[in-house]
């Protein structure tokens, strides 16, 4: 109807069929402008929406098992890196892979936003309030017999007058870190047992693990 009545306007025949004319008459109109601009707030609204799913056109996207293995090979890696934090980090990966079961969809910012702030939060937490707890129920005070066998992992070898570090995972007499000796041949991530103690000492040997 809108079309029949711009037939009869002024200027209707200066294009081809009038339909030109009416083109242009149309975006002109009100209601055309208002439905442009709803189609623009929808358009902004959805693309909000895709950035927090993570994006439809997205070329890649974490998925959970991404963040469970990584998790699983930071744990792993405390074993050769004895510092007990690299821990906290694998423990937050899984949690991300936890969140992500729950909400697929979550955005891979928010994904590293949330398993930065796990991590610092896990770390914090440890040598804050859970370490110092271990070590007020460490074997502080117990007999030599008891400390002999027990195992820990270099991280410092002996080199000529300088004794080495041997690392425990449960602190000995109050300490995680004790100097040591040895007549063996040893590097860095060995694990050793503790044969005897010299004063502030500790005599070890290499573990066999055969």
């Amino acid at each position: 109807m809108q079309y029949a009545k711009a037939k009869n306007r002024p200027g209707y025949q200066t294009s081809v069929g009038g339909k030109d004319w009416y083109r242009n008459f149309h975006k002109t109109s009100p209601q055309y402008k208002t439905n442009s601009a709803r189609a623009v707030a929808h358009r902004r609204r959805k693309s909000g929406r895709a950035f927090l799913r993570g994006g439809d056109d997205m070329e890649f996207k974490l998925l959970y098992w991404y963040w469970l293995v990584f998790g699983m090979v930071l744990i792993m890696a405390e074993i050769f890196i004895p510092s007990f934090t690299i821990f906290w980090f694998g423990l937050a990966a899984i949690l991300v892979a936890g969140v992500l079961l729950m909400w697929p969809d979550l955005a891979v910012s928010w994904q590293l936003f949330i398993w930065a702030i796990a991590s610092c939060l896990f770390t914090f937490l440890w040598f804050k309030f859970f370490k110092p707890l271990m070590t007020d129920r460490t074997k502080a005070g117990i007999s030599r017999e008891a400390i002999l066998g027990e195992s820990g992992q270099v991280i410092k070898v002996p080199e000529q007058e300088k004794r080495g570090i041997v690392r425990f995972t449960t602190p000995l007499l109050g300490g995680d870190e004790w100097p040591f000796i040895c007549d063996q041949d040893l590097a860095v991530g060995d694990r050793v047992t503790v044969m005897d103690i010299s004063g502030n000492t500790l005599i070890v040997k290499k573990r066999d693990f055969k």
